[in-house]
């Protein structure tokens, strides 16, 4: 959000820090280019690392084990959360946010990923700065994807009544 508006950029991606290169020699990612976050922090790769100790997991299974205090389970989540709080704080450099809101499955073991998320993304900025970003639980962690796809589908709808009014 940047002025009371959803910010998206100039093609709709700001914010979608999947795609920040992690590893220039890195696995290739979906999108054709190499090492970008989510070739580090996909279901299948954060699952895998425990495949021999645990057997075939989902990320559900992980988060539940996690919260059932599985040290295996809570460390990848935790790993995970550093590497996403890397990449995070990057971002936050560059656009110097007041609050950084996160979610998702893995935010569901709680302070397994929370605390390692802020302590890896303030860790990386500066650290003079009089008022640290905030890191805020979405309150509602289940139905990220279609909480965004619902409030662009709003947005959609009142840029085409502007639209539409300007021209009566």
């Amino acid at each position: 959000m940047a002025d009371g508006k959803i910010w998206r950029g100039v093609t709709g991606m700001a914010g979608e820090i999947g795609h920040i290169q992690v590893d220039p020699l890195g696995s290739i990612c979906a999108c054709g280019n190499r090492g970008c976050l989510n070739t580090f922090i996909n279901e299948e790769r954060i699952t895998s690392l425990l495949r021999v100790t645990h057997g075939d997991l989902t990320v559900e299974d992980l988060v539940r084990l996690a919260n059932e205090g599985d040290p295996g389970c809570r460390r990848i989540i935790a790993d995970t959360a550093i590497r996403i709080g890397t990449v995070a704080a990057e971002l936050c450099t560059s656009v110097d946010p007041e609050i950084v809101v996160i979610g998702g499955l893995l935010v569901q073991s709680g302070s397994v990923f929370v605390d390692a998320f802020r302590e890896s993304l303030h860790r990386l900025l500066f650290p003079d700065v009089l008022t640290p970003i905030q890191v805020v639980v979405a309150s509602n962690l289940t139905n990220c994807s279609a909480l965004g796809a619902a409030l662009e589908g709003i947005d959609a709808a009142e840029k085409i009544h502007h639209k539409t009014s300007q021209h009566l």
